[in-house]
């Protein structure tokens, strides 16, 4: 018994000591564009996302990675497009042309590159803190609808008796 409690402390702290790291870099090789405020609450949607509250700003962000996806899937395809069309001639906008847009297709040019990265941060689900009571009411969190519509059709029952 006192073994697995080891084991399960030394996962979880291997797991936060690989976390430092990776924020270090990423903070200090300036490729994070949100504010610390804004990175803080991203994170906080990704761990939560299972709670009502949530899951529609999780899917939001979500399509904000889909929608920076499809932005460079275009600029991918319109590279191809002016390399077939003009070759290495100078671009119609005054740019090298083809050069030039070949190096917009990378992560540099990612709108929201935060959000791709946060994946960097995510913990397994049993190390991830539970809301605190006082937590869950400044976020204004309750219990799940079906406990609390029980709880409501048990209390009417009750008074129907």
């Amino acid at each position: 018994m006192f073994d697995g409690s080891i084991e399960i402390l030394h996962h979880s702290c291997s797991s936060i000591v690989t976390i430092i790291p990776v924020s270090i870099l990423i903070f200090t090789s300036g490729e994070r564009r949100l504010s610390h405020k804004a990175w803080q609450g991203a994170l906080l949607i990704s761990f939560y996302r299972e709670q009502l509250r949530f899951s529609q700003p999780f899917q939001f962000l979500h399509l904000l990675m889909d929608l920076d996806s499809l932005l460079m899937k275009w600029r991918s395809n319109h590279v191809q497009l002016v390399q077939r069309m003009l070759g290495n001639k100078p671009g119609t906008g005054g740019s090298s042309g083809y050069l030039y847009l070949r190096s917009t297709v990378s992560d540099r040019y990612k709108v929201f590159l935060d959000l791709f990265n946060l994946s960097s941060f995510l913990l397994p689900r049993e190390y991830i803190p539970k809301l605190t009571t006082r937590m869950k009411s400044r976020l204004s969190i309750s219990e799940s609808p079906s406990i609390e519509a029980s709880r409501r059709f048990g209390e009417l029952a009750v008074e129907d008796d």
